[in-house]
């Protein structure tokens, strides 16, 4: 064997070591499992209350696409290695069964907001089967609903800068030097 390769697999050995003992006292202290998505009763708060569509309209996650962010989250975040080797091994299970099968077990690594992501997806049949599953519909129509909630939300912007400058008292002033002010003026004859 290489020396080089030798030390390497030691310093790897040992960092991942302390990492194990780092996370092990990050996960007493500040980290929660979060329940798996199929398993929250909570209503998302994702529908955009200007343009009646979800947020994450068009978006269309793969069905084990949680379990991929999970070990995503762990391999980023430098997880000991175990770990690691657990959540790959949680997301190959995920893909290898049938739709609806999926294993229900608690994220590592993923928030309660990351979550809700994924209830609100499921809730409204946008989770995808297959990996390269397609769209059910055209990509026009994506664009069209974007351009149309980008026009709503540009209109309510307005709206809510005149209502603004109206409790400001600037459109009273406005009102007052150019429609008030121009019917006071005496008609010269």
């Amino acid at each position: 064997m290489c020396p080089f390769f030798s030390g390497f697999c030691r310093a790897y050995f040992f960092f991942s070591v302390a990492i194990f003992f780092v996370e092990l006292e990050w996960g007493k202290v500040c980290m929660e499992r979060s329940p798996h998505y199929s398993r929250i009763a909570d209503a998302p708060e994702s529908i955009n209350p200007i343009t009646g569509r979800s947020l994450y309209y068009g978006l269309r996650p793969w069905r084990c696409d949680d379990r991929f962010m999970d070990w995503l989250n762990a391999f980023t975040n430098l997880a000991n290695p175990k770990t690691q080797y657990q959540l790959l091994a949680l997301m190959r299970k995920c893909a290898k069964s049938d739709v609806g099968k999926e294993p229900i077990d608690d994220y590592l690594y993923l928030t309660r907001r990351e979550t809700m992501y994924y209830v609100e997806r499921r809730l409204s049949g946008m989770i995808r089967e297959r990996v390269f599953e397609t769209y059910p519909y055209s990509s026009d129509a994506l664009r069209k609903a974007a351009e149309q909630d980008a026009m709503k939300m540009r209109v309510w912007r307005n709206q809510r800068q005149l209502e603004l400058e109206a409790k400001e008292g600037k459109i009273d002033e406005l009102l007052v030097a150019n429609v008030l002010g121009s019917a006071k003026r005496p008609k010269s004859e």
